[in-house]
């Protein structure tokens, strides 16, 4: 079994500028998590974050589009991104304006292969 919280962790360190990153089903509870910054509290993230993937879940299939893969907002200073992690759990990471979303979407790509394999193997 792999340590969720040291993989997030390892990611958080790779990437200058980030915050925060939760490991977290559409139902809004968390698997695993790591920040940086005490001033996010990562239980509420990932419920906030859940609720927000699972509204464009449901867009998307209303529109009939294919599943939701990426989502990237902006709010204040802080950048998020979210990467699904097969149908139902995702990882969402905050970020400083200033910090680098394409490290932080590669950073997030490295590990996905282990967490879809613990998850769906």
């Amino acid at each position: 079994m792999i340590d969720f919280n040291e993989k997030l962790k390892t990611v958080l360190e790779n990437v200058d500028g980030s915050i925060a990153i939760v490991f977290s089903g559409l139902d809004g509870i968390g698997v695993a998590n790591a920040t940086l910054a005490e001033k996010f509290d990562t239980a509420v993230l990932d419920v906030e974050l859940a609720t927000m993937v699972s509204s464009f879940v449901k867009v998307a299939g209303n529109l009939q589009l294919e599943k939701v893969d990426e989502l990237v907002f902006k709010a204040g200073n802080i950048i998020f991104f979210i990467k699904m992690v097969g149908n139902e759990y995702f990882i969402g990471i905050a970020l400083n304006s200033d910090a680098n979303l394409g490290r932080a979407r590669l950073e997030v790509r490295k590990v996905m292969p282990s967490f879809e394999k613990e998850l769906y193997a």
